[in-house]
């Protein structure tokens, strides 16, 4: 038997049970498998509790971000599928805001569809609204969560990538960080557990989570991150 889980909520007790669960199966020899999706910050906390402490034994996989060519083409065949045609300057801007990564994909495709279901044509007005939401959704779901399972150290390491245009070099932030080579990589490793960075060429850094650079920005712009050394 396989279980599956889409969207794994730490949160949820019932999660926690089923992951107990399984493991008093595998105990007892039953042919049985645990298939969990979740966002990386979810994954982690998940991971984190004790109660379920095997699950860090388990294969781990992080999907990479969607390439451009294939967020466009998945547009396309989904409207295609309902009858519905996508207007190319709408594509475009769709994918732009979608940035390879899967759930925007969800929410912008599902918002801008509903905008105006009955319509031969998902046009520009459709998208720019799916757009809209689905940027709301995804600060109060991933961007808020995600800042606030941050360390004040973890905080420190992303705000120092903002003085940088595109990627960041590590030799860069341990400067800008005051802090040894060996703590600069610690925080380096949690944020890219967390999905929220990733590797580039070697000894660079940069943001993987959509939107997450302008929101960090944004908080410091309002005043509302204090950072300490």
């Amino acid at each position: 038997m396989l279980f599956t889980v889409d969207e794994v909520d730490p949160t949820l007790d019932e999660m926690v049970q089923l992951a107990a669960f399984y493991q008093h199966f595998v105990r007892e020899g039953r042919k049985v498998a645990l298939l969990m999706a979740g966002l990386p910050h979810n994954i982690s906390s998940l991971l984190n509790n004790k109660t379920v402490s095997f699950l860090r034994r388990s294969n781990r996989r992080a999907l990479d971000r969607i390439p451009d060519g294939e967020v466009s083409a998945a547009l396309v065949r989904t409207a295609q599928a309902g009858n519905r045609n996508v207007d190319a300057a709408a594509l475009t801007a769709a994918t732009e805001s979608i940035g390879g990564f899967p759930f925007m994909l969800q929410l912008v495709g599902y918002y801008a569809w509903d905008e105006n279901p009955r319509a031969s044509t998902l046009d520009s007005a459709d998208f720019a609204r799916g757009i809209a939401i689905a940027q709301q959704e995804m600060t109060y779901r991933i961007l808020d969560a995600t800042f606030a399972e941050l360390s004040p150290g973890d905080l420190r390491f992303a705000a120092a990538m903002l003085e940088d245009e595109g990627d960041s070099r590590i030799a860069d932030l341990v400067e800008r960080l005051g802090r040894s080579s060996s703590v600069v990589a610690q925080y380096r490793k949690r944020l890219i557990d967390a999905g929220i960075i990733g590797k580039r060429a070697r000894g660079l850094v940069g943001f993987d989570l959509p939107y997450f650079r302008d929101y960090l920005q944004e908080k410091l712009d309002n005043g509302e991150l204090l950072l300490e050394n």
